[in-house]
């Protein structure tokens, strides 16, 4: 849906707040140095009435281009502090990400909006179902035996309409903490990519050598922060399209496992978590697609390091089991696999969430507060694994802590 976007000027505090009265504001500009009201006093009043309480504001100075200025123009709740003169591609690129944002915003109160007409409409299919049944239950027969089967019919319709409505409320809720999540993760990169940016050029010739390298250390990690995220959401939109292209080739299971833990060490050692390894007796050689079997490793052992206290062991192992895999056919068909296990110490999962942890956007309560995550990994995961015809699990240990396990076929079906 399209939204019509406009600009409005106001020479003054109360011409703007005016011009706010009643209206939809995706970003408001505010010279600091206005008559009548500065601009930070102006930026108070916005934020204190609950219909623009939330609304992004930057300012702009050419006189208050102090640190004390702009710390006071962050306090007052500003996204962004500029300081003139400023080039006015730098200005139009930075109202872009707010107007963007809006944009989204407004396109997501559309589909909620839709959504809940759609909820409407079937509570009203539902009643008139409803309606119907016991119209219908009174018509066809007095026999008793006839009733009663109208009855349970009745009843399982009712349990379905339940069941469905839960299931759509659980969906709308993990996508809106996803919304939410997801948000943040993109925000606080980017401020920090913004802020290190902004007093990089300002005070480029100011700053000592070791503290520029801090800068550019702390905006290439936010950049990585977001080039994974945005990874992780193209690949699990092209492995849910399957439109996700896999080339199998011949690999050692044991190897890949060595090459992510040894990849992991820097931190295990930082952590004081000892990882052992147990590889029963045989060839771990299976035909699949190396770097997305990877994929899978690594993320499952970032949540075990991520979610293991200090000091704590995880456990790998490998052994080979006999794996009954449904085809396209239909056909059930028993081949030679390999099942690997991760043992970690951590805080374990609920039990009433163990079915759950492998949906998209879900992360187990136990862990929203901890060690983070976007909710997408698990459901990579289990997407990649599913393509390889295999499955994946997870368990609670009776001492603390989860299993995660996964079947690879050894040959390529």
């Amino acid at each position: 849906m399209a939204f019509e976007i406009d600009f409005i000027r106001a020479e003054n505090g109360k011409e703007a707040l005016v011009a706010l009265d009643g209206q939809d504001m995706a970003l408001a500009i505010l010279d600091v140095n206005m008559p009548g009201m500065t601009g930070f006093e102006l930026a108070e009043i916005i934020h204190h009435d609950p219909a623009t309480e939330h609304l992004p504001i930057i300012f702009l100075s050419a006189e208050f281009t102090d640190d004390f200025s702009i710390l006071k123009g962050y306090t007052r709740g500003a996204v962004d502090y500029i300081t003139k003169p400023c080039k006015q591609e730098i200005l139009y690129s930075k109202v872009k990400v707010f107007l963007d944002l809006y944009l989204q915003k407004k396109n997501l109160q559309t589909e909620i909006e839709r959504r809940i007409t759609t909820e409407a409409e079937l509570n009203q299919i539902k009643d008139s179902l409803e309606d119907l049944i016991v119209k219908r239950t009174f018509d066809l027969s007095r026999s008793n035996e006839t009733l009663r089967q109208e009855i349970v019919e009745r009843k399982k319709t009712q349990e379905l309409l339940i069941i469905a409505r839960k299931k759509a409320e659980q969906a709308n809720q993990a996508k809106s903490e996803f919304l939410a999540n997801i948000s943040h993760e993109f925000r606080t990169p980017l401020h920090h990519i913004l802020s290190f940016s902004r007093f990089g050029v300002k005070k480029a010739k100011q700053i000592p050598e070791n503290d520029i390298e801090d800068f550019f250390n702390s905006i290439l990690d936010s950049g990585k922060r977001l080039l994974e995220l945005v990874e992780d959401l193209l690949d699990l939109s092209l492995l849910e399209s399957g439109k996700t292209d896999y080339h199998k080739e011949k690999g050692k299971l044991e190897e890949i496992l060595k090459e992510s833990i040894d990849k992991w060490k820097p931190i295990t050692d930082e952590k004081e978590i000892n990882i052992f390894m147990e590889c029963a007796d045989g060839s771990t050689e299976l035909v699949c697609d190396i770097q997305k079997i990877r994929q899978i490793i690594e993320n499952l052992f970032s949540n075990a390091i991520n979610y293991s206290p200090e000091g704590k062991n995880i456990t790998v192992s490998i052994e080979p089991v006999e794996h009954a895999s449904q085809l396209g056919n239909g056909n059930n068909l028993t081949f030679p696999a390999l099942l690997t296990k991760i043992k970690d110490q951590g805080v374990g999962i609920p039990i009433d969430e163990i079915t759950t942890i492998f949906d998209k956007f879900t992360q187990s309560s136990n862990t929203k507060t901890g060690a983070g995550g976007k909710g997408l990994g698990l459901s990579i995961c289990q997407e990649i694994i599913q393509a390889h015809h295999g499955k994946i699990w997870v368990e609670n240990n009776p001492t603390g802590g989860a299993t995660f396990s996964f079947i690879l076929p050894c040959g390529a079906e």
